[in-house]
């Protein structure tokens, strides 16, 4: 039942409801905030990464095909947004 709720919102989200996409925000933001904040050790750059997660998930909603859970979805997306970081943090160190 949750499940298809989720994919509802899911689905409602991507044809441009932004009630919808605002749920998917408000659901997953915090934990999303959290795991971020975990990884980069900075509550600023947590902040900055956890809006380019939301942001991404936005323009990709299209991707998504319900093949597994949106959150597995978003916190493969979270983890891929953060290596790019990662990548990014570890080059400028060697500049």
């Amino acid at each position: 039942m949750e499940e298809d709720k989720e994919f509802n919102t899911v689905q409602r989200a991507s044809e441009g409801d932004p009630e919808a996409f605002r749920e998917l925000v408000e659901r997953y933001g915090d934990r999303i905030f959290s795991l971020l904040t975990g990884i980069t050790g900075n509550r600023l750059d947590a902040e900055e990464l956890t809006s380019d997660v939301f942001l991404k998930a936005f323009t990709h909603l299209d991707r998504f095909r319900g093949e597994c859970r949106f959150s597995t979805w978003l916190y493969r997306l979270t983890q891929n947004v953060c290596i790019d970081f990662l990548r990014k943090q570890k080059r400028q160190q060697h500049v």
